[in-house]
This record gives C-alpha cells, sequence and structure tokens, in this order.
C-alpha cells in the first residue's frame, strides 16, 4: 500500500512552477522561438494532440506510407514506424534500433546547444538487454497475478475515492481530477510512495518528459534541479527500506 513518511522524515520538496508553466513562460518571452512544423507527417508538434487531431495524421501514414522518414523538424530528422507489424519487428531487435540512454534514449528532443556535458539519467525505460533484462527480472515480482490481488482492494478503495470525489452539477477538469489523479495513485500503490507527495510523481515525470523544453537552453539547470530532488526523495526512500523490517 502507499506509505506514509515518519513525521521526522518530512521534507519540503519543489512543486512549482509545473513543466507547462515554464514552457509557456519561456514561449511568452521568446515568440521568435515557436517551433515550426512544416512537414505533413511530423507528429512531433504538440498541438495535434492538444486538439485532438493526431488521429487522420496517423491513418494517412497507416494506410499510404507505415515507415516514413520526416525531415526538416524542430528535433531534427526522424522516422515514423506506425503500423503493430513494424513497431513488433523494431521492438524485437535492440541491437539494431537501441533504446539505451547511451545512445539517444527514447525521446525525440536534443540536449540544447551550448551544455557543455549532457545530464544523462540511465533508467529502466531507456535499456537495452541484457540490462533491461536484469531489472525486469528484479521488479517483476510486484506484478504478479497474487500481487495484484492483494492490492485489489486499496485499488478499489482510491479509485472510489476519486470518482465519489468528483463534482455533481458543474464542469470539471477531468485530466486533473481522474486520469492524472488515477494514475498517480496507483504508481504510488506499486512503488509504496507516500500517499500525500504522490503528485510529486506528476511533477516529476511532467518536467522529464516535456520534450519541448529542448527549445530552451535555460530551463536545461532548472530541469536538472528538479530531477536531482526526484533522485533525493527516492534515496530517501530507499535508505529507508532498506533499514526497514521486510514488507509485502
Amino acid at each position: 500500500m502507499a506509505s506514509q513518511l515518519a513525521p521526522q522524515a518530512q521534507t519540503t520538496y519543489r512543486s512549482a512552477p509545473n513543466a507547462a508553466e515554464e514552457l509557456d513562460r519561456w514561449m511568452r518571452e521568446h515568440p521568435e522561438a515557436q517551433p515550426v512544423h512544416t512537414h505533413p507527417g511530423d507528429v512531433s508538434r504538440s498541438d495535434i494532440y492538444v486538439e485532438n487531431t493526431w488521429q487522420p495524421i496517423f491513418a494517412a501514414m497507416r494506410a499510404n506510407e507505415p515507415i516514413n522518414k520526416v525531415t526538416g523538424t524542430p528535433y531534427g530528422d526522424f522516422w515514423n514506424v506506425t503500423t503493430i507489424k513494424t513497431i513488433q519487428h523494431v521492438e524485437a531487435l535492440p541491437e539494431l534500433f537501441s533504446s539505451s540512454w547511451e545512445h539517444g534514449g527514447i525521446t525525440i528532443g536534443e540536449r540544447p546547444e551550448g551544455i557543455e556535458e549532457e545530464f544523462q539519467l540511465p533508467m529502466f525505460i531507456a535499456m537495452d538487454r541484457p540490462q533491461h533484462t536484469g531489472q525486469r527480472r528484479t521488479v517483476a515480482p510486484a506484478f504478479t497475478p497474487a500481487e495484484m490481488e492483494r492490492m485489489s482492494a486499496e485499488i478499489r478503495q482510491r479509485t472510489a475515492e476519486v470518482l465519489d470525489g468528483l463534482p455533481w452539477g458543474e464542469k470539471f477538469d477531468w485530466v486533473d481530477k481522474v486520469s492524472i489523479e488515477l494514475t498517480t495513485g496507483m504508481l504510488a500503490l506499486l512503488f509504496g510512495f507516500p500517499w500525500q507527495d504522490r503528485r510529486l510523481l506528476t511533477y516529476w515525470s511532467d518536467w522529464a518528459g516535456d520534450v519541448e523544453m529542448a527549445n530552451d537552453p535555460s530551463t536545461f539547470d532548472k530541469r536538472q534541479e528538479v530531477l536531482w530532488g526526484c533522485a533525493a526523495y527516492f534515496n530517501k526512500l530507499w535508505d529507508e527500506r532498506k533499514n526497514a523490517p521486510p514488507a509485502p
């Protein structure tokens, strides 16, 4: 279940501004740096997801050119691989199509120009085998049917609390109240993460994954500061767990 920090261990961690607010500020101050997307297959543009217009673009690619190269984007050139069969083929050949952080990782963005040393973060989802295989085996016992059954009561309880707490007769932000809350809640349960701090998971994830920030060299240090805060938090949890009695 989600854990609670002991009173003496309570620490305040940075939780503002979020990545979207920081990016919006920088775009307002530097309108000339607004990314320009001209290629019809450039699916790196955020507006097609914000406006929910991405489906026809992907449908056209799957029908006419399942594998296609996109050039001249704000993030450089890249390939679109759009069908199940081709995606499975790529995923099955990590020796050719690496996910490793050592070879660029899993994001489309590059580090900003002028940054002499890249802030590298080795992580489970950005590794190739055999490193990925070993770490996958380590976490696999936490996702067995027996473990899911053990957590099912609290998962249902937390889900019911989210849905029962929604307002009646008024508009509300579904993403914030439901999508984010359910996702971060389930991650907190899986990680044994302190429930009262669960929104930090969203905050850190957004800062880590917002590739549009690659257009702004000034946010690099801020992003690094946020991610060091994330690392410090999990390191503290690790130290607590090492010295605690075994738990489910």
